[in-house]
């Protein structure tokens, strides 16, 4: 596995949320943003995409998962998600990133893996306060499904064995 550390820095996003099983909310909630573009006039994807999962299927309920599909609000002429779409702020920070090439659709398996890898030896341990965030780094209806590049990042902090 190909990881590094990284730092993200804070973001300001618009966001569709979807609740339930990640394999499901995930699609629900990127159908949901991508209409919101294509009814404003967004014919390709303005900036990356970031998918923000927000809880630990192994700690929470699968049903009560909540998966934010966002974009950047800098993207967006003249603020234009804002009313229309909920807006927070991504936060900034440590964390373990893998890229990833391949279908999108692949994503959320590679981010189980990558959290499950690296934290064996890293001395590092999952900060539970932030999301993981996938950043989609390609506009998938302009690009082939297999050259997809995307980012899984693991929100991290110091700790561990000494």
């Amino acid at each position: 596995m190909n990881t590094n550390l990284v730092y993200l820095r804070p973001l300001r996003i618009a966001y569709v949320r979807s609740v339930g099983p990640y394999a499901q909310s995930s699609k629900e909630a990127w159908s949901r943003l991508f209409e919101w573009l294509s009814e404003n006039g967004f014919h390709t994807f303005p900036g990356c995409g970031y998918g923000l999962v927000l809880d630990d299927p192994k700690v929470i309920d699968a049903s009560s998962c909540r998966y934010d599909a966002c974009i950047e609000i800098s993207s967006l002429p003249e603020n234009r998600a804002e009313g229309s779409l909920q807006v927070r702020k991504l936060p900034g920070g440590a964390y373990v990133r893998e890229r990833f090439v391949g279908c999108y659709s692949q994503v959320r398996e590679r981010t189980l893996a990558v959290r499950e890898q690296w934290a064996s030896t890293s001395g590092l341990v999952v900060d539970d306060k932030r999301p993981v965030v996938q950043i989609f780094l390609d506009d998938p209806r302009r690009s082939e499904a297999d050259k997809l590049c995307s980012d899984v990042c693991i929100p991290v902090i110091a700790g561990g064995p000494a």
